[in-house]
């Protein structure tokens, strides 16, 4: 056991980590026509920067711009609706590839207050991504139903909290 214990403690200590935060625009309206990029408000949070280096969220594209490495993303969207008609969202983490963005990972989705069925949609999309500094990487959503609103505001306290907002972790 000891040296199990001091394996950990020397793979612990070269271990590198850094994460940062998006937030989305808020009151976004989403239609079911087709999936749309979720805005950006342009503001990239950085929580820790072990790396020295920072994602950049474009407002105009819509897209955030990856430094070379590898990433976890996660996209939680807080959305809603103001009738109790059936409704939902459903949104996916995109990889930029030439003109075309491509979906990665596994799709977020949430219908009224409870989520349904597929264990792989919860509520919030997760990708895996690794840059060669060039990769640019976004967020799309359509509504199910009826029209939904993205909310990023922080209505319930917390800094994050009720936001919608991209997640981002780099490690080594």
């Amino acid at each position: 056991l000891e040296d199990r214990v001091s394996y950990l403690q020397g793979s612990m200590s070269t271990l590198k980590m850094s994460s940062y935060v998006a937030t989305c625009i808020n009151n976004q309206s989403i239609s079911t026509a087709a999936y749309q990029n979720v805005g950006l408000d342009g503001a990239m949070d950085t929580n820790v920067n072990t790396f020295g280096t920072t994602p950049t969220a474009s407002t105009s594209t819509d897209r955030i711009l990856l430094p070379a490495g590898k990433y976890f993303i996660q996209a939680r969207l807080a959305i809603y609706r103001s009738s109790s008609s059936t409704w939902g969202g459903q949104w996916y983490i995109f990889k930029r590839s030439g003109a075309s963005n491509v979906q990665v990972g596994y799709e977020g989705r949430r219908y009224g207050i409870v989520y349904i069925g597929d264990p792989q949609k919860t509520s919030s999309a997760r990708a895996y991504v690794e840059s060669d500094g060039t990769t640019e990487i976004g967020v799309e959503a359509q509504a199910i139903n009826a029209t939904i609103t993205l909310n990023s505001t922080a209505t319930y306290g917390a800094q994050y909290s009720g936001k919608s907002r991209i997640l981002i972790w780099r490690v080594l």
